[in-house]
């Protein structure tokens, strides 16, 4: 219990694990594989409250178009008009045309009881998201990322 010994104090759900072989999938066409020490997540869920960190080691591509995508280890929550949808945040290292190489992503979670995130990458074009496609996925990208989200 934590502030008092009623039920509402009490923490009654707290699990620690690493995600099954974590798949990057584009949206349109192409795939992208991963290091086999590196396509793991960590997570921790403490109540409703999911945090995923880890490093993800690019190996191959082959003209990945449209968002990137994978899955989560629990379902986002249904909390009522936007208040679920979450961005999170990453790095990549040694993508291609991307300031030097380097650069920050987006992790987005936008919909109700949705299983998968989106990698976007941040840019200086006009909207400042571009998807994380064969522009920057190359064979020696390494992508870290933490963020956290309220599951259902």
């Amino acid at each position: 219990a934590i502030g008092g010994t009623g039920d509402a104090n009490s923490l009654d759900d707290y699990e620690e694990g690493v995600t099954g072989n974590i798949t990057l999938s584009p949206g349109s066409s192409g795939s992208i594989s991963l290091q086999t020490n590196f396509k793991k997540l960590a997570y921790t869920k403490v109540g409703r409250l999911v945090t995923i960190t880890g490093l993800l080691k690019i190996t191959s591509v082959s003209s990945p178009t449209g968002g990137l995508t994978f899955a989560l280890p629990f379902a986002l929550a249904s909390l009522g008009d936007t208040a679920e949808i979450c961005r999170g945040h990453g790095y990549v290292v040694n993508a291609a045309n991307a300031e030097n190489g380097d650069g920050g992503l987006i992790i987005d979670i936008q919909t109700a009881g949705g299983t998968t995130a989106t990698i976007s990458k941040t840019d200086n074009t006009a909207n400042g998201l571009r998807d994380f496609d064969s522009t920057f996925a190359t064979s020696q990208a390494e992508i870290s990322l933490s963020f956290s989200y309220f599951s259902a």
